[in-house]
C-alpha cells in the first residue's frame, strides 16, 4: 500500500479545485477507514449508519465527515481501542498519520494530520 494508490483514486475523482480535491481525499480516508474495520469482527458488533453510509451504500450525492456506527445490542465490555489500533495502522499504510481524542465514551474524534 502506497501514496500512489492514493494519488491514483484522487485522479478519478478529477477534481478541478483544491477544496474539490480536499473533499475527495476526506472520502478516500473514509473509505480506508471502513476497510480497516472490515478486516477485523468490529461489523459483527455494530452497524454502519448515518449520511456517510447513505453515500457509501447508496449512492447518494452528499457529504458528511462522520462515520456513525452504532452497537447491535448494548455491550458493558465493548472496547474500541483494538479497532482503532487497527484503522491507525491501515492509515499508516498509505501515510496518514492519525491522532485519536476522546470526546465522551460513545463519541470519538478522529484528526487526520496530512
Amino acid at each position: 500500500m502506497s501514496l500512489a494508490i492514493i494519488q491514483d483514486r484522487l485522479k478519478r475523482y478529477n477534481s478541478k479545485t483544491a477544496e474539490g480535491e480536499e473533499q475527495a481525499l476526506r472520502e478516500i480516508t473514509q473509505e480506508v477507514i471502513l476497510a480497516a474495520l472490515g478486516r477485523t469482527d468490529f461489523f459483527a458488533q455494530a452497524a454502519f449508519h448515518g449520511g456517510t453510509s447513505l453515500r457509501i451504500l447508496y449512492g447518494i450525492n452528499r457529504f458528511s465527515e462522520d462515520l456513525d456506527f452504532a452497537l447491535h445490542k448494548p455491550l458493558s465490555n465493548f472496547d474500541l481501542q483494538p479497532f482503532l489500533i487497527k484503522v491507525k495502522e491501515e492509515l499508516g499504510a498509505y501515510g496518514f498519520k492519525l491522532e485519536v481524542v476522546e470526546r465522551s465514551v460513545q463519541a470519538l474524534l478522529l484528526k487526520k494530520h496530512f
